[in-house]
C-alpha cells in the first residue's frame, strides 16, 4: 500500500468514528468536504467531497446566492466563505451587492441574503473592487464581516435556522490611503472564544509598505478595541492570524506574492495581548501565499503548512513544518511537488492530530483555479495527491473553507 493511499484510508476511519452534533439545529453533512468562492456575477460557490481512499475530490454542487461576487484578484488571505464547526451553516460573502448569503448545512437550499445600509463592502464601484470578510466564532453563535467602502465591522447574531441578525456595528481604523480599499483582509476568533484577532494586509502609507493587526476582547455581541498594532519584522503586512490554543502566541503568513518582488516564505509569530515579541521565521527564499496550523500545533507541539509562490518562473509549493510553542521553534521538514502557477490559500483537510495535510486553492490562471490536495504525514511531510479544477470560474483568489466531523 502506498503512502498516500495509507494516509487517506487513516483519514476515513477516523471520520466513521465521529459523531456529528447539529449545533444551530440545521441538517449537518457527513464527510469532508471544501468550498470555493467563486468570486463572480452572479455568484457562485463550489462544494466537493474528498475521497479519503484516493484523495482526490468530486464537485457535489454549485451554490447559486443570487448576489455579486467580486471577479478581482486580491490578497490570498481574505475569508469570504464561513463555515460551522458543525457544518451546520454555510455564509458566503456578496461583496459586490453588500450581502452575506446563509445556506442551511450544504443542501443547496439558501436560508436569505443580509445587508445593511450602514454597511458598504463596494471600495471602488469603476473597478469592481469590494471586500467583504467573513468570521465565524467556535460555538457557531456570532458571524463578524467587515465592510471596505463604509469601513466598519459588524457582529451578526446566527440563529437557530443560520438566518443572521444585526447586533453591533463598530468603526475601523483609517487607512484611506490603502490602494486596495479599507477594512480587514482576514479575521480569526480565538480558540478560547475571548478575543477577536484581525489583519489590515498590507497598506501604502507615504508610498511605504506598512501592515497592521488589530485585537478586540469579546464580549457576547460586543467588542472592546485593544487598538492596532504595527508589524515591525516585516514591512509588507501580514496575512491570517492563527493563536494558540492557551492564547498566547500567534502565527501569521508574510504578505508578499503580487509586491514587487516574491520576497521570502516566511511567517511572523507575535505575543498576546499586544502581539509584542515579534520574530521572523524564513523557511526559504520564495514568496508566502497561505498558512494552516494543525490543531496539535495550536495545542503546542505539531504541523504548520505554508503556500509558497514560486520563485523565478517555477510553480508553486507546500512545506510542512513543524512548530512549537515552548520552547518557540519552527523547523522547516520538506515541500510538495511543484505545481504550475502557486497556491493561494490552505484549509486543513481534518480537525484532528496534525489536521492530515492541507487543501490548496492554485491559481493556475483564470479559467483553470483549482483546488489541489496536499497529504501529510505524522512528521509533517507533505505530499501532493490530487488536482481538480473548479467549474465555473469568476476570476481572482477568492478563497476556500472546509469541514470535517468534528471529534
Amino acid at each position: 500500500m502506498n503512502v498516500l493511499i495509507r494516509l487517506v484510508i487513516g483519514v476515513a476511519v477516523v471520520g466513521l468514528g465521529a459523531t456529528n452534533s447539529v449545533a444551530q439545529g440545521s441538517r449537518a453533512r457527513s464527510g469532508y468536504y471544501v468550498v470555493s468562492n467563486n468570486g463572480n456575477a452572479p455568484h457562485t460557490a463550489s462544494v466537493f467531497k474528498l475521497d479519503p481512499s484516493t484523495g482526490k475530490l468530486s464537485l457535489e454542487k454549485v451554490l447559486h446566492t443570487g448576489g455579486k461576487g467580486n471577479s478581482h484578484s486580491r490578497f490570498a488571505g481574505e475569508q469570504t466563505i464561513a463555515i460551522s464547526a458543525d457544518g451546520s451553516c454555510t455564509f458566503l460573502a456578496d461583496e459586490l451587492s453588500s450581502d452575506i448569503a446563509a445556506y442551511g448545512s450544504f443542501d443547496g437550499k439558501e436560508i436569505g441574503r443580509y445587508k445593511n445600509a450602514k454597511l458598504n463592502a463596494v471600495s471602488n464601484p469603476i473597478w469592481g473592487d469590494a471586500f467583504l470578510t467573513l468570521a465565524e466564532n467556535g460555538p457557531g453563535t456570532v458571524l463578524y464581516a467587515t465592510y471596505a467602502s463604509s469601513n466598519n465591522l459588524a457582529v451578526w447574531t446566527i440563529n437557530h435556522d443560520c438566518s443572521l441578525s444585526l447586533a453591533n456595528i463598530y468603526p475601523l481604523q483609517d487607512y484611506s490611503q490603502n490602494q486596495y480599499g479599507g477594512g480587514l483582509m482576514s479575521m480569526t476568533v480565538s480558540p478560547d472564544g475571548t478575543t477577536l484577532l484581525g489583519s489590515y494586509g498590507a497598506d501604502i502609507v507615504n508610498d511605504q509598505f506598512v501592515g497592521y493587526v488589530e485585537s478586540w476582547a469579546i464580549s457576547g455581541t460586543t467588542l472592546t478595541d485593544n487598538g492596532a498594532v504595527l508589524i515591525t519584522v516585516w514591512p509588507k503586512g501580514v496575512s491570517r492570524i492563527f493563536a494558540t490554543n492557551d492564547n498566547n502566541v500567534v502565527v501569521m503568513d508574510t504578505i508578499s506574492t503580487g509586491l514587487e518582488d516574491k520576497g521570502s516564505t516566511a511567517v511572523v509569530t507575535a505575543n498576546l495581548p499586544g502581539f509584542t515579541n515579534q520574530k521572523l521565521w524564513t523557511l526559504a527564499h520564495e514568496g508566502t501565499s497561505g498558512l494552516a496550523l494543525s490543531p496539535d500545533a495550536a495545542a503546542g507541539s505539531g504541523c504548520m503548512y505554508v503556500a509558497a509562490t514560486g520563485v523565478n518562473g517555477d510553480g508553486g509549493r507546500v512545506y510542512g513544518a513543524r512548530f512549537t510553542e515552548s520552547p518557540l521553534k519552527i523547523t522547516k521538514v520538506n515541500k510538495s511537488e511543484e505545481t504550475p502557477e502557486w497556491p493561494v490559500s490552505l484549509q486543513l483537510i481534518t480537525n484532528k492530530g496534525n489536521g492530515g495535510g492541507v487543501y490548496a486553492q492554485n491559481s493556475y490562471g483564470n479559467p483553470t483555479d483549482a483546488i489541489d490536495v496536499h497529504t501529510a504525514d505524522s512528521h509533517c511531510k507533505v505530499k501532493f495527491a490530487s488536482h481538480t479544477n473548479i467549474p465555473v470560474q469568476g476570476g481572482g483568489w477568492d478563497g476556500i473553507r472546509s469541514w470535517a466531523p468534528p471529534e
